[in-house]
């Protein structure tokens, strides 16, 4: 899977653990043990992986287990926990715990208000279990930081009120998951406001994101020199190490570091290109096939479908249709 938002994997052993301590089980669900080489392995995962994590746990767990787990986390020695208790205030520490987003739950997004009251969203695109994780883990995070929940109100569907009833905000009826904090809640000096505490924590989570920002460039300039060699010869890992001066091992290092391989870079580089050649109706299926390093066109089919969940015939006329009634967006699966 391309990286997008990245979270640092302490997190999701975080979740895992949590989740063998929830059920009283002494490892994880069957379901995820999987999950425990990815994590153990990698210093980030992708967002999406950490989603797909939360809706296995929370399965087999039920959702009061993302209230409990998002309670724990907020607890845990984490940056942005260490930012926020530090901050001269809680609007302050929000502010720059929301730019440290490789330590923040995902769907998130914070709000300021004209009247200088905070408002923390969760997107409702996200799951349930994905949503309770995450406001949970904020209301926490924030009545943590405040040492008490005056001036926090968690606002959710009705529906959701038995299993956030733990949480020490009031609670308000409304359509979407949202944490809202009154101005002077938000602007209250912090008790263990500390000056150089604060500025230390938010130059080690910055220095912490730009390797981040670097792996990931890197694995984009690796998609594309795969994207740019398919059709010209065989790639594989000892050729790319050559291109970037460097040697195999250390070029699995650093996928390993994403949580991702080499196979997997692979498949999104020949996705990709796929995507974009089928958005041309002139090649015919055949030609793309070879284009992105399939001798056969059976092996590209296959693989179209495991991708994409339709065969490339299917994507490339849905492309099309897309296209021919909107202007604005391409059609794009993923």
């Amino acid at each position: 899977m391309e990286p997008s938002l990245q979270m640092d994997a302490l997190l999701a052993q975080q979740l895992l653990q949590h989740a063998s301590q929830y059920s009283g089980d002494l490892i994880a669900p069957n379901a995820v043990v999987s999950w425990l080489p990815e994590v153990s392995s990698a210093k980030w995962v992708d967002s999406r992986r950490f989603a797909q994590l939360a809706d296995q746990l929370s399965a087999y767990n039920g959702l009061q287990s993302m209230v409990s787990a998002g309670d724990g986390l907020a607890c845990g020695d984490w940056p942005t926990g260490k930012v926020l208790a530090h901050a001269p205030n809680l609007a302050a520490g929000l502010q720059s715990a929301f730019a440290l987003a490789a330590w923040l739950p995902p769907s998130a997004w914070l709000c300021l208000g004209e009247q200088h009251d905070l408002s923390i969203h969760i997107s409702p695109r996200a799951s349930e279990s994905v949503q309770l994780l995450a406001i949970s883990w904020l209301a926490s995070a924030c009545c943590n930081a405040l040492g008490s929940a005056q001036g926090v109100t968690l606002i959710s569907p009705p529906q959701w009120h038995r299993w956030l009833q733990p949480l020490q905000p009031v609670l308000r009826d409304g359509e979407q998951l949202q944490l809202y904090i009154s101005s002077h809640a938000a602007h209250t000096g912090l008790s263990n406001h500390c000056h150089n505490s604060y500025s230390t924590r938010q130059r080690a989570c910055r220095r912490e994101q730009q390797k981040l920002v670097q792996h990931i460039e890197f694995y984009q300039q690796l998609k594309q020199a795969i994207q740019d060699q398919l059709h010209i010869r065989p790639v594989n890992q000892a050729y790319l190490a050559r291109l970037f001066n460097t040697n195999v091992r250390n070029l699995q290092r650093r996928l390993q570091t994403l949580g991702t391989n080499y196979q997997t870079l692979l498949d999104e580089a020949r996705r990709s290109l796929a995507m974009t050649l089928l958005a041309d109706a002139s090649l015919p299926l055949y030609e793309i096939s070879f284009r992105i390093g399939y001798t056969e066109p059976s092996a590209f089919y296959k693989a179209f479908r495991r991708w994409t969940g339709m065969t490339p015939g299917a994507y490339r006329r849905r492309y099309h249709s897309q296209v021919k009634h909107s202007t604005v967006m391409p059609y794009r699966i993923g």
